[in-house]
């Protein structure tokens, strides 16, 4: 069920992101550079995962009373948290046609298809790695988000200053 509620998130994000944008007066590099720094937190915290901070005792309780949790915390904001939001909010804003919705689609999917055998197998892709492995894997992806993060970030940088409006004031502030 987690699997399919992220591919409905993402779906919603991908028709709805590039009108939310629009609606709040959000450009694509300000979303892009938000959307890195959050993927590189993430990845940061996967690097250092001692650092974490405990859950209060509340939530420690309702976590033990909750019994599905496909939804939350598994499909929101884990596999469908605000970096993968922002990146398919991006996609959607490069769609000039409603067809060009149907390959993003199909990613999603593949995506949506990729997490479910991830998650049906997790008990034995552990048992195989075992707990050092895991903690490797974490490791090696978290430096991968960071790296992905920090990229989104220079690209929504390097789109905010070649800007056309930006530009413009630049042009006006020094004509020579």
């Amino acid at each position: 069920m987690a699997a399919i509620y992220m591919a409905c998130i993402l779906m919603v994000a991908l028709l709805a992101g590039a009108l939310i944008l629009k609606f709040f007066g959000i450009s694509l590099p300000a979303l892009r550079m938000a959307g890195g720094l959050i993927i590189a937190r993430i990845g940061f915290k996967m690097l250092d995962p001692a650092a974490e901070e405990a859950l209060p005792e509340q939530d420690q309780r309702e976590a033990l009373d909750r019994r599905d949790i496909a939804f939350a915390p598994v499909a929101m904001p884990l596999l469908s948290g605000p970096g993968s939001i922002a990146v398919t909010i991006s996609m959607a804003t490069s769609v000039d046609k409603i067809s060009d919705f149907i390959p993003v689609y199909f990613g999603i999917a593949i995506v949506a298809f990729i997490s479910w055998l991830v998650l049906r197998s997790s008990s034995r892709i552990i048992g195989f790695m075992g707990t050092s492995g895991v903690n490797v894997l974490t490791r090696i992806m978290g430096l991968i988000l960071v790296c992905v993060g920090i990229q989104f970030v220079a690209n929504g940088f390097i789109g905010l200053l070649t800007d056309e409006a930006i530009a413009s004031i630049f042009m006006e502030a020094y004509p020579d």
